[in-house]
């Protein structure tokens, strides 16, 4: 939320023309890219995150790779990769990123 992306398409010319495809072409797929990109999460509250999860959640977010989980959690990077898959599936996070940025915004 609140993020934007720009994507620079050069355009033969400079003509006055150009800025008139430029403008059509971010009407047309301005909505493409914004469905495509944004994440279909749910809100915070409707997670339903087991304790494990949670933990493994917040680790995430504080910038932990998989290793780095395993060894703090005492457990193997394949459980680890089990929690975290679905974490990313309840949250309905694409990526480990996007669920770090939304486990770090205020709820």
């Amino acid at each position: 939320p609140g993020a934007t992306a720009t994507i620079a398409v050069p355009l033969a010319g400079a003509g006055a023309g150009d800025d008139r495809i430029a403008d059509r072409l971010g009407r047309l797929l301005g909505p493409s890219f914004r469905a495509h990109f944004v994440a279909r999460t749910r809100p915070r509250d409707a997670w339903s995150l087991t304790e494990r999860e949670r933990e493994i959640a917040e680790l995430v977010a504080a910038g932990m790779t998989n290793r780095q989980l395993a060894e703090h959690l005492h457990v193997t990077v394949d459980t680890v990769k089990k929690h975290l898959t679905s974490v990313l599936r309840k949250t309905g996070c694409s990526s480990r990123t996007r669920l770090a940025v939304l486990w770090r915004q205020p709820t």
